[in-house]
């Protein structure tokens, strides 16, 4: 019996999952962008002109390695690798377990959005600008898989620009980097040879079309309406953080040799071994004491602070601390935390580690 029901709960489970990743609208409800948007420019036109210079220009840019390594990520169709990439211009890292109303609002509203490329590419067939130049693209492994898909519009670029939209409604206040970063994303299409500019610009639009659809549905409201709420809370938090590391900052001048800090009671505890995490290891500025003081804030409470005497640099960490008969533990602790050193408050001494 139990075992049934262990069974039936990964069943719930899974559709529950399913249901929360299926699209707000079907392609059937999306508008036809065939008969809302102009078809792609003839190869007589003074804009296929442009889409040539363009193109060029794309391999100009793949000389550019940074720029050329921006393109081949955002190259890749997967959509974890989407939000990754937008969470640096959003601001807060968007994944299912940390922030799972905002990953499900992207999630569910991206795949909305991008199906409303399917009734273009399959009416124009455009050929891609690596396959009418019988070219490598940057990208090469996309090569096989693109040549039988249209290239007007980018799907890609539909994404990124509905990622955009989806992720500015959420924060904002950081509008103008995540816009930017989508418009990048979209030109990243004609520098891998995959898109013609024309392919990129008639897709912003597409994800707007698609965007503004979206709006009218209230299960997406309501998403969203939680996404925000989810969103506001961490950034709650994350002010909270921004203060606490600056009194800690402040605190730390009056202690140049060291110090141990409890950050609920604001005391320096006077027993204990002290062990430091990996996951704070070698941070010494100001931005890198409020990342310590969020870590410290969700594993112990505690913060420690120490000078390198070689080069009079400040250091900081979260640290544990364990009793002082538990020197063993300390030291394993230490071990797995690549530690060189430990700790002990009530004699001030240091522990080296094998």
């Amino acid at each position: 019996m139990k075992r049934i029901l262990v069974i039936l709960s990964i069943i719930t489970a899974g559709l529950f999952c399913a249901k929360a990743q299926k699209p707000y609208f079907s392609i059937d409800d999306m508008p036809d962008l065939v008969k809302c948007l102009p078809a792609p420019p003839d190869t007589t036109s003074l804009t296929f002109m442009h889409d040539v210079m363009r193109y060029m220009w794309g391999k100009e840019m793949r000389g550019d390695a940074k720029r050329a390594a921006v393109a081949e990520r955002d190259a890749i169709w997967d959509l974890d690798t989407l939000a990754a990439i937008f969470s640096e211009p959003f601001g807060l890292k968007i994944d299912k377990v940390t922030t799972p109303e905002i990953y499900n609002a992207f999630m569910r509203g991206v795949k909305t959005i991008e199906v409303i490329r399917i009734r273009p590419k399959a009416h124009y067939m455009r050929k891609r600008p690596f396959d009418r130049f019988q070219e490598h693209m940057l990208t090469i492994w996309e090569e096989d898989e693109l040549r039988g898909e249209g290239s007007y519009p980018s799907g890609h670029t539909i994404r990124g620009w509905s990622a955009a939209l989806i992720l500015a409604e959420i924060n904002p206040a950081a509008a103008n980097e995540i816009f930017a970063r989508g418009w990048e994303y979209g030109e990243s299409r004609v520098i891998v040879g995959a898109h013609w500019q024309s392919d990129v610009d008639a897709s912003r639009p597409a994800a707007s079309i698609g965007y503004s659809l979206l709006q009218t549905n209230p299960a997406y409201r309501e998403q969203m309406d939680r996404a925000r709420k989810e969103f506001a809370s961490i950034a709650s938090h994350q002010a909270d953080n921004v203060n606490l590391a600056g009194k800690v900052w402040n605190f730390s001048k009056k202690r140049r040799n060291g110090f141990t800090l409890n950050l609920s009671t604001w005391k320096e505890p006077r027993e204990g071994i002290v062990v430091s995490y990996a996951a704070t290891q070698d941070l010494h500025t100001l931005s890198d004491l409020e990342y310590i003081v969020g870590h410290a804030l969700s594993h112990d409470g505690y913060v420690g602070g120490w000078r390198d005497s070689t080069d009079g640099v400040y250091y900081y960490d979260s640290v544990r601390i364990f009793p002082e008969d538990q020197l063993e533990q300390a030291m394993e602790f230490g071990r797995i935390n690549g530690q060189i050193s430990i700790y002990i408050l009530s004699s001030g001494t240091e522990v080296l580690l094998d």
